[in-house]
């Protein structure tokens, strides 16, 4: 029987400890690679998802009107998808909430495309809250959505 070479019992054991190292470096990697490919794919889908969904806000503002200068409820949408069935409930914060002049209007307004507004004329008088609560409702291509805001009523 030969005796035990020194050396090649180190180069087996360099070479077993530099085989681990590959291993334990490739499981990893795979690891980090597989957590990469998620994260982008849910970015993807949020890109996507984003480009599907109509952004409903809304406000008051004093416009011009033929006899001077007015206060408007204004519905407005940011997103970029259209929004279908946009409707709002307003509750007073204290006081009376503003009157909508809807007469000739639809609502729910049936649709808002991207960057398009709404205004309905707001009887604002004595007595009126100074700010309203907003619970918006709409349709998009990702489905129902619903925001609650509260606005003042003065800007």
């Amino acid at each position: 029987m030969d005796p035990i070479d020194v050396g090649n019992i180190i180069t087996w054991t360099i070479s077993l400890a530099a085989l681990t190292l590959a291993v334990v470096s490739f499981t990893r990697q795979h690891g980090l690679q597989k957590r990469l490919a998620a994260i982008e794919e849910a970015r993807r889908e949020e890109e996507l998802g984003s480009r599907l969904r109509a952004e409903v806000t809304a406000g008051f503002e004093s416009r011009p009107t033929s006899s001077g200068a007015g206060w408007f409820f204004v519905v407005r949408n940011l997103g970029p998808a259209t929004a279908r069935g946009v409707g709002f409930d307003l509750t007073a914060t204290e006081g009376d909430v503003p009157g909508l002049m809807t007469q000739g209007h639809a609502i729910p307004i049936p649709s808002l495309d991207a960057d398009q507004e709404y205004a309905i004329l707001a009887a604002i008088v004595l007595g009126t809250a100074p700010a309203v609560n907003v619970r918006m409702t709409w349709e998009d291509e990702t489905g129902p959505r619903e925001k609650r805001l509260t606005l003042p009523v003065f800007g």
